[in-house]
């Protein structure tokens, strides 16, 4: 027993005596702490973003990133993204206000996730070109943290060499250009996402209106057949009807009951694609479509439209920079076969040993033009090396400005083919709605007053509802095919192509 307690209080005495040291280190580490030198000081300053480049170069910099971004939020070329649409109840607000297909491409432009994505690129792209610009800038504040000491008194200033610190302003645009290409094109593939999500969303919207138009005009059918059916029941109790005309009414009436059923399905999933288009999921907000719409105006001629698409289609914009961006690097290549631009400075390089005096232990510069640098290599080795990659890249500079001349050609085939479909939509609205389904309901209404007096049989007035809601449903179609086709040209030109407010 005596064994047991003694070994448990020198096992208390010991957990205390631990933990007290474990709290000793841990008040040690809190408080710990280093003053680096004072050299290394004013080289963390001399690191910061703020050093690299003087102000002219930092605010023209600045300037091309600005320009870049306003770019993104051209909106002539499509809705501008605004980053309150972000929040999910103001984007539910903004819906409900209209709930028209112009609150929809606003939201797409928003709040679309491949739309957002493909922004974010482009902003990603934006940021690269200061990166480029200041590379020197920032190669250099590293040096801060990296560079060697030299064993004598007093700070290093000048210590870079004078051919770093004035490099060639011809190599540098280089550069600065190729990144301002490359935003461009992760700027144009934006602009293309955007146009491909807002064409569908029109597609979704206007079978969304035919749906509903043929809905409407399904229960209107049901309900004149309900009319009928209580026509063809009186006839047929007075012996003036056969009951297979009751029965036909009523399978008719049973036939377009499920139709309908089948439309409010389809027009659930009609309003659930598009809210999901605009990353509003399992949203109550209601989509409204017009019930009888006018069309949208659109341009005379398709050859209107050609000088816009070919400025502002953005496949052949994204050739046009590709092929700018392939000729500044062939430009950046070839300038290094050649020596560079040469401002008469010192070529004295940073080095810990002496270079100039009786005492030097290296040339300061070249004192002889060789042919070579040793055996079987040339003088410029660069050029043995890599010349066939520059060679390559003025193939496909060549190939891209092929494909931009055939892209330009088949723009207008693309153009021409569409106009024709719409002009056809077109014609075929203006038809039915100014003749076709205003004479089916006349020939409708004679039929039904001709039934009830007996002259005219059961099929025939059957046939002549379904010719007018064949009629009524053709003007439907046409106008979602205009609308839609309509839809598919502004795809094409890449921009819109009326001024006219799309509001329906």
């Amino acid at each position: 027993m005596s064994k047991h307690l003694l070994s448990t209080i020198l096992t208390l005495l010991v957990s205390t005596h631990t933990f007290a040291g474990y709290e000793e280190l841990k008040a040690d580490y809190d408080s710990f702490s280093i003053t680096p030198p004072t050299h290394l000081e004013e080289g963390l300053k001399e690191f910061s973003s703020s050093s690299w480049g003087d102000d002219s170069t930092r605010g023209l910099i600045e300037g091309l990133k600005a320009e870049s971004i306003k770019a993104l939020d051209d909106q002539s070329m499509a809705p501008k993204f605004e980053e309150n649409l972000l929040k999910r109840s103001e984007a539910e607000s903004f819906l409900a206000k209209g709930g028209t297909v112009d609150e929809l491409r606003a939201l797409v432009a928003s709040r679309n996730r491949s739309v957002r994505s493909q922004r974010e690129r482009a902003l990603a792209a934006i940021e690269s070109i200061s990166q480029v610009a200041l590379l020197d800038e920032i190669l250099s504040s590293y040096s801060v943290l990296t560079e060697s000491l030299m064993n004598k008194v007093g700070p290093m200033k000048g210590s870079s060499p004078v051919e770093m610190t004035y490099p060639s302003p011809s190599v540098t645009s280089l550069k600065v250009s190729v990144a301002k290409n490359e935003a461009s094109i992760e700027r144009e593939n934006y602009f293309a996402t955007l146009r491909d999500k807002l064409f569908e969303l029109e597609a979704l919207h206007n079978e969304l209106t035919l749906v509903r138009e043929d809905k409407r005009l399904k229960e209107e059918l049901l309900e004149l057949l309900g009319s009928v059916e209580s026509v063809a029941t009186a006839l047929y109790e007075t012996g003036k009807s056969d009951f297979q005309d009751v029965i036909s009414v009523r399978v008719k009436r049973l036939s377009l009951g499920e139709m309908v059923r089948s439309l409010e399905e389809r027009d659930l999933a009609l309003t659930t694609s598009i809210l999901q288009l605009v990353d509003l999921t399992d949203s109550s907000v209601a989509i409204n479509t017009p019930d009888k719409g006018a069309l949208s105006a659109s341009p005379d001629s398709w050859k209107n439209l050609l000088p816009d698409a070919l400025i502002s289609r953005q496949e052949l914009r994204l050739i046009r920079a590709k092929i700018a961006k392939m000729e500044a690097m062939i430009e950046m290549g070839e300038s290094m076969l050649t020596p560079s631009i040469d401002h008469g400075f010192s070529r004295f390089q940073d080095r810990p040993l002496a270079q100039v005096g009786s005492g030097a232990m290296a040339e300061t510069f070249p004192t002889k033009e060789n042919a070579a640098m040793g055996y079987a290599s040339p003088k410029k080795p660069w050029y043995g090396a890599s010349d066939s990659y520059l060679t390559e890249l003025r193939i496909k500079l060549s190939a891209a400005k092929s494909s931009l001349a055939e892209a330009e050609s088949k723009t207008a085939s693309m153009l021409h083919e569409k106009w024709s479909v719409l002009d056809a939509a077109k014609r075929d609205f203006t038809l039915y709605d100014n003749e076709v389904v205003a004479l089916r309901r006349s020939a409708l209404d004679a039929g039904g007053a001709a039934y009830e007096s007996g002259s005219l049989p059961f099929p025939k007035l059957i046939a002549l509802y379904d010719a007018y809601l064949d009629a009524a449903l053709s003007r439907a179609k046409s106008y979602s095919k205009y609308e839609t086709t309509l839809a598919a040209i502004e795809k094409i030109v890449g921009a819109p192509i009326s001024a006219i407010s799309r509001e329906r």
